[in-house]
């Protein structure tokens, strides 16, 4: 007897659900494209316990008769294929058939439709991939599809699923994508019955995107169109002052489905190259349409890949395009290599004139104080705080014996920790600073490199670490709070981020529908703009979304924390600033790494260097 022998449909089905179905928005995705397909102007998206409940969706499109309901939840059935040769000429957003019966795999669904004009509608249900005979049933002209228990028959997909916000958050994104690519069409979403948006039918694009991203973004969009050639390209791009830390604002889509291409990403990343600083990301939002037998859709079960006929044609016309309109913005250009730690800065390359040393003649300066309209930190404590004021400068320590058990500033060290570098020699500098980025140390060993960024990042880590153990971390109010317009999806995970963000310094009120107050910020990043920290934080959070249990979210923004309060790759230290960091260099140990895990410090002994030169 052989061992090779057919997957039942059952099995089968459930296998294309798994490439298919991740998540509750996979559901959404997927029924939103049908609607869209099926002429609709109205959908309404209906869900319970972050879709893990119930996904209901709505649309007043052209419905299905019985016989075509019945056939729609059978594996690879379409109305919108007929032979090979349609694969190249794609004109929907669905097309293979195999959706609708995956989802029915993995819940409880029930399908209800009514064909314009009809006068009776018709209902079929699926569970666990069992359908049930089809029956007349009431219904509004268009389709119903609700799906209950999502994943019931699968527990251990259902096990990984994240938190209801999260999974929330997820829904939301998709049906922004949605709404952004059909803006004729309304979209209204509601979560255990309450409303989170409603886009009424027959909005322009520049309106949506004030509404999912508020009109403080809005007003800096630039307009891009282009209808030259066989590709046509209109949308928006933010001025090189917009920036963020990962590509979440940037929205591709072609012939109105939303894309993830690399060519496409390619020449975003050049276009926008000596125009924002290294490692943050532009904003963008592109609507492309192309001939469907120039582009290949086929090519991913999500359909969010897509392969182009003429790639490099694509490239240089995102690249032109954007290129052209970015020529209007005056953005002064930025050594792309360099990082900095805030955006706005035209010039970071200058360093600081000296200070003068006071003497007794010399008169105390003037107290310095934030310029006016500076993001509402115009704060209870007036003055500018220096360059390691509260970090590094607070770092450095009285004697053990003049400092009161309470005084939160001493570095605390763990149990075990020793000196672990050899002392350098007297009469010796602690170290010398070389590009503004690394310390080199001479030891009668060798010599030690330090990244002054990831070791300054690891003195706060473990600082914030032990203050949480005891307390709060502290923080400062502002006098005046930062109102700050968010995104519909940023909202929800910061609402489920709360009590965290709370314990690390941050009070966080919300003002509207989008828009939230802050109203506290960790001391550790006074002078830092408030709305720069807010979506630094929100990036950080938005990267993944395994961070649902509160120890976890706790430790992501302890490392944000301490990331956006270290000094800097091209920050000039001071002499004492130096001395500082080497002290704590010493205490920490050769091993050890900031805390996304890369390396402070680098040693070379002399026989390394006796080796290298042909000395040995």
């Amino acid at each position: 007897m052989g061992i090779i022998f057919k997957l039942s449909t059952t099995v089968a089905n459930k296998i294309a659900a798994g490439e298919v179905i991740e998540r509750p928005a996979s559901v959404v995705k997927e029924l939103l494209e049908n609607a869209i397909d099926a002429e609709s102007s109205r959908i309404e998206i209906d869900v319970e316990d972050g879709g893990k409940r119930l996904i209901r969706v709505t649309d007043n499109g052209t419905g299905m008769a019985p016989d075509d309901l019945e056939m729609s939840v059978q594996s690879h059935a379409t109305s919108k294929l007929r032979d090979s040769d349609d694969l190249f000429f794609i004109t929907t957003l669905g097309f293979r058939g195999e959706a609708v019966p995956s989802i029915g795999a993995v819940s409880d669904m029930r399908i209800a439709s009514r064909m314009r004009a009809a006068t009776a509608g018709a209902e079929v249900r699926m569970s666990g991939g069992t359908i049930s005979p089809i029956k007349a049933a009431g219904a509004p002209e268009g389709t119903i599809v609700e799906v209950r228990n999502l994943f019931f028959n699968i527990p251990a997909r259902r096990k990984f699923l994240k938190a209801t916000a999260t999974e929330l958050s997820h829904i939301v994104d998709a049906v922004t994508k949605m709404s952004l690519a059909y803006p004729a069409v309304g979209f209204r979403l509601t979560h255990n019955g309450r409303e989170v948006f409603n886009c009424l039918a027959g909005e322009t694009r520049l309106r949506r995107i004030a509404h999912f991203f508020g009109k403080e973004l809005q007003d800096e969009l630039l307009e891009v169109n282009s209808g030259d050639g066989p590709l046509t390209i209109n949308g928006f791009v933010a001025p090189p002052s917009q920036t963020r830390a990962n590509t979440r604002l940037q929205y591709v889509f072609l012939n109105g489905r939303f894309i993830r291409d690399k060519t496409i990403a390619s020449a975003i990343r050049s276009a926008y190259e000596g125009k924002i600083p290294g490692g943050r990301q532009p904003i963008v939002a592109l609507f492309l349409q192309i001939d469907p037998r120039e582009v290949d859709v086929n090519v991913h079960p999500t359909k969010h890949e897509v392969r182009f006929r003429n790639s490099q044609m694509i490239y240089v016309s995102v690249r032109r395009i954007i290129d052209s309109k970015l020529a209007t913005a005056s953005a002064p250009r930025i050594d792309p290599a360099r990082q900095y730690d805030r955006p706005q800065q035209l010039d970071t390359s200058r360093q600081p004139a000296p200070r003068p040393q006071p003497s007794a003649n010399t008169p105390a300066p003037p107290e310095r104080r934030p310029p006016a309209g500076s993001g509402g930190w115009n704060t209870k404590i007036h003055r500018q705080p220096e360059l390691f004021d509260p970090t590094l400068e607070a770092l450095r320590q009285p004697p053990a014996a003049a400092r009161p058990p309470w005084d939160t500033r001493q570095p605390d060290r763990l149990p075990g920790d020793r000196p672990a570098f050899d002392q350098p020699p007297p009469q010796q500098p602690a170290a010398i600073q070389v590009h503004d980025s690394y310390l080199i140390q001479q030891t009668p060993r060798g010599i030690i490199v330090i990244d002054q960024h990831a070791l300054h990042e690891r003195i706060l880590y473990d600082r914030i670490s032990r203050r949480l153990a005891r307390a709060p971390l502290e923080s400062q109010r502002l006098l005046i709070p930062a109102t700050i317009d968010l995104t519909r999806d940023e909202v929800i995970i910061l609402a489920g981020a709360a009590d965290a963000a709370r314990l690390l310094g941050f009070e966080i009120e919300q003002f509207g529908h989008t828009t939230i107050a802050l109203r506290t910020v960790p001391t550790l990043l006074q002078g830092i703009e408030p709305a720069e920290v807010l979506h630094d934080l929100l990036d950080h959070l938005q990267q993944d979304h395994h961070h649902d249990q509160a120890p976890e979210l706790r430790e992501k923004l302890m490392r944000m924390i301490a990331c956006k309060a270290a000094v800097k790759a091209n920050q000039r230290l001071s002499g004492p600033e130096i001395t500082s960091l080497i002290e704590h260099a010493r205490a920490l140990g050769p091993a050890a790494t900031c805390p996304h895990g890369r390396p402070t410090t680098l040693s070379l002994s002399l026989d390394d260097l006796e080796k290298h030169f042909l000395r040995k």
